[in-house]
């Protein structure tokens, strides 16, 4: 079994109109709900064992969040497959990782994120990943150089501001 989460970026800054989109930062809202979402993966159990960030500021922003609040002890690798990102380019990144990570995290972008949900999470539907969104799906592979070929089970899926309803109640 493989497990596959898909995380991506926290809400980003459109203020300076003159930066290109992948410098673009991460606002402190964007901040908050990563921790958010963080704080649900650490209930869940949901440690992955590497993560791969797409290069862009704001990915490796909410990735060195993610590190910082489940207090990881990795290096997370950067990959320019990740932005923008096809579907493609990500399997084929994730198709050569090593047959001793059973679950990888990756963070970057839309569309392409929510178009690899739909396409590999069978039988669950997705309009649109939000930020800080997270998709967890399991597949029944040993090993990930099937990961192109294989469907699985969404097992989560979670919306930074449906956890914040939650603690309200």
């Amino acid at each position: 079994m493989k497990t596959l989460s898909i995380f991506r970026h926290g809400k980003s800054s459109w203020d300076n109109v003159d930066l290109k989109d992948i410098d673009r930062p991460l606002l402190p809202k964007g901040v908050r709900r990563t921790q958010r979402v963080c704080k649900y993966m650490k209930k869940q159990g949901l440690v992955p064992d590497s993560i791969i960030s797409s290069p862009a500021k704001r990915a490796m922003e909410t990735t060195s969040v993610i590190i910082e609040e489940l207090k990881l002890p990795l290096v997370p690798q950067i990959s320019r497959k990740l932005y923008p990102g096809r579907i493609e380019e990500i399997l084929d990144v994730v198709s050569e990782l090593d047959h001793d990570l059973d679950h990888l995290l990756i963070v970057g972008h839309n569309p392409v994120f929510t178009n690899l949900i739909q396409e590999k999470a069978e039988g669950f539907n997705i309009d649109w990943l939000p930020t800080s969104g997270l998709v967890t799906i399991r597949f029944k592979i040993r090993g990930w150089e099937y990961i192109a070929s294989a469907t699985g089970e969404c097992i989560h899926y979670v919306k930074p501001k449906e956890l914040k309803e939650k603690s309200k109640l």
